[in-house]
C-alpha cells in the first residue's frame, strides 16, 4: 500500500482496502483520501474506531479554497468506509447520500424502453447487408455486458476466454484493465460470429475489424447506430440529445439495478461488483445509476433510495 495509516482506524482502513482490491478496484484515490481521515484521528486525539455524526461531520466540513469536487470526493470515502464499518459490526455514521446536482454534468443520460430495445435488434437483424452481422454482434455486447464501445471495438481473440464465460478488458477508461463475466448466451453468438466470420483469426487479432481488416473506429459504429434508429422509429433529436452508442452501457447498467431490486436481491451487497464490472473509479456514478433507476421506475423507488440514503445505517446511529 502506498500510505501507512497510523491511528486508530488503521486496521480498518486495510481491511477495506485489501476488500476492494480483492474484488478489482485499484482504489488509489480512496487510498489518498482515506490517509486524510487517519491523519484527523491522530491529530484530535481520537482513541476509539468509531465514526460519529460529529466525526463525519467536522471532517467533510469544507475547507478555505477546498473545490466542491474535491470535497464531495472527501465525502465519498468516507460514506464508504462507514458502510464497510457497519456491515463489520462497528459504529459509523453514514453521510446521506449527494444530491444529483453535485455531480460534475447536469447531462441525463438516455435509457432505452425494453420495447426500444426490441425494435432497435429488429432493425438491425432484418438488415440483409453483409456488414450488418458485425454490428447485431457489437450492438449486443454494448448492451448485454455494459462495455465501453471503445473497449468493445478493441477486444482482441486472446482476451475471450469462452470456457470460464470471461473478457479481459485492457486499458479501458483511465488506463484500468478489469476482467467481467459474460452471459453464455452472449458468448455462444460471439464465438458463432468468429467461426464464420473471421477465420484464422489470432490471439492478437481484434474480433471486430473494418472490411480492408484494420481497427474498426468509432464512426462506422456511430453511423449504423443512427441507420437502425431511423429503421426501428426511435428518434434521435440531434447532437447530445436522444440516444447514443453509449446509451447502451447507461441502460445496461439502470436494468441490471432494477432486475436485482425485483429479484430481491441486496443492493447493498452486490453495489461493489457493479462498481468494479463496470470500471468506475469510486462509487459516485454507480450511485447516479441509482438515482436513474429510482426515478424511471417507481414502483422500486423505495428500495433503491433506501440504499441511497443508508437508511439502515441512519436508523442505527440516529
Amino acid at each position: 500500500m502506498a500510505y501507512e495509516y497510523k491511528s486508530v482506524m488503521a486496521p480498518i482502513i486495510n481491511d477495506l482496502i485489501t476488500e476492494k482490491r480483492t474484488i478489482g478496484f485499484k482504489y488509489e484515490s480512496a487510498e489518498k483520501g482515506l490517509k486524510k481521515l487517519d491523519l484527523y484521528f491522530l491529530e484530535h486525539g481520537i482513541n476509539e474506531p468509531v465514526l460519529s455524526r460529529d466525526i463525519v461531520d467536522d471532517f467533510i466540513a469544507k475547507s478555505p479554497n477546498e473545490t466542491l469536487n474535491n470535497r464531495n470526493k472527501r465525502i465519498a470515502d468516507v460514506r464508504e468506509l462507514a458502510r464497510y464499518m457497519n456491515s463489520h459490526g462497528y459504529t459509523a455514521y453514514i453521510y446521506p447520500a449527494l444530491p444529483s446536482r453535485n455531480f460534475r454534468s447536469s447531462f441525463v443520460p438516455y435509457i432505452f424502453t425494453n420495447e426500444e430495445l426490441v425494435e432497435f435488434f429488429k432493425a438491425v437483424d432484418s438488415d440483409k447487408a453483409e456488414s450488418a452481422i458485425k454490428y447485431s454482434v457489437i450492438f449486443r455486447l454494448l448492451y448485454s455486458t455494459g462495455m465501453r464501445v471503445g473497449e468493445v471495438l478493441s477486444l482482441k481473440y486472446g482476451d475471450i476466454d469462452f470456457e470460464n464465460g470471461t473478457f479481459f478488458i485492457r486499458q479501458g477508461k483511465k488506463n484500468r484493465d478489469r476482467m467481467i463475466p459474460v452471459d453464455r448466451g452472449m458468448l455462444d453468438i460471439l464465438q458463432q460470429y468468429i467461426c464464420q466470420n473471421r477465420k484464422g483469426i489470432s490471439t492478437d487479432d481484434h474480433v471486430f475489424v473494418s472490411p480492408h481488416h484494420d481497427s474498426l473506429n468509432h464512426n462506422a459504429v456511430y453511423d449504423a447506430f443512427r441507420k437502425y434508429l431511423w429503421k426501428a422509429g426511435i428518434h434521435h433529436g440531434g447532437r447530445s440529445k436522444g440516444p447514443q452508442v453509449h446509451s447502451f452501457r447507461h441502460t445496461f447498467c439502470v436494468h441490471k439495478m432494477r432486475n436485482w431490486v425485483l429479484e430481491g436481491r441486496s443492493l447493498d451487497a452486490l453495489y461493489p461488483y457493479i462498481c468494479a464490472y463496470m470500471g468506475h473509479s469510486d462509487t459516485r456514478s454507480t450511485e447516479y445509476y441509482t438515482r436513474l433507476t429510482a426515478d424511471l421506475f417507481p414502483d422500486i423507488r423505495n428500495k433503491c433510495e433506501a440504499y441511497l440514503s443508508d437508511a439502515k445505517g441512519d436508523q442505527n446511529n440516529g
